[in-house]
């Protein structure tokens, strides 16, 4: 059996949907405590791009809204962390494609084209703290924190995908 599966591509839609939907819409779930900077050598993996994730958070949630400029470039600097995963996926992926069916082929497409559009509305929410009012101040960082949140979320599926599929493992 294929590693991409349709039913895989269909819980990615729609955690791009959510992504597009709550990163536009606004709060998102509790923040989590994480405080340490990860390491600055690009995300390597899903828990990777989880740390840099909570570590942005962590960061912005700190900032007022005079601050937005700093808060809209730890969201820049999170979504050219995004760019460099997107990268690494794609890269590893190409190895598999050669022995992948066609049909797989067109789903894993499909999987890298809702990430990238996951990381668009990253992208989009972190351009808006620059711009944020003080009086919507609030609900900017959480609609940045949910479309960063929901990048995560996927790409970690994604990678797992991938990695299955690496091993001959379909079974999860």
């Amino acid at each position: 059996m294929s590693a991409f599966r349709r039913t895989d591509l269909r819980l990615l839609t729609l955690a791009g949907a959510a992504a597009l939907a709550l990163g536009l819409a606004g709060p998102a779930a509790a923040a989590s405590e994480t405080e340490t900077e990860p390491a600055n050598d690009g995300p390597q993996s899903g828990q990777d791009i989880r740390s840099e994730v909570e570590y942005s958070w962590a960061e912005i949630r700190q900032f007022t809204a005079e601050q937005s400029a700093a808060a809209e470039r730890q969201g820049e600097e999170l979504v050219r962390d995004m760019d460099e995963a997107l990268e690494s996926l794609q890269r590893r992926s190409e190895s598999l494609a050669r022995s992948a069916d066609e049909k797989a082929d067109e789903g894993w497409s499909k999987t890298m084209a809702a990430l990238r559009d996951m990381k668009r509305a990253a992208a989009d929410q972190a351009d808006a703290l620059g711009d944020a009012s003080a009086s919507a101040w609030d609900e900017t960082k959480e609609g940045f924190r949910a479309a960063a949140d929901a990048f995560a979320d996927a790409y970690e599926a994604a990678e797992q995908e991938l990695q299955d599929g690496e091993t001959g493992d379909s079974a999860s």
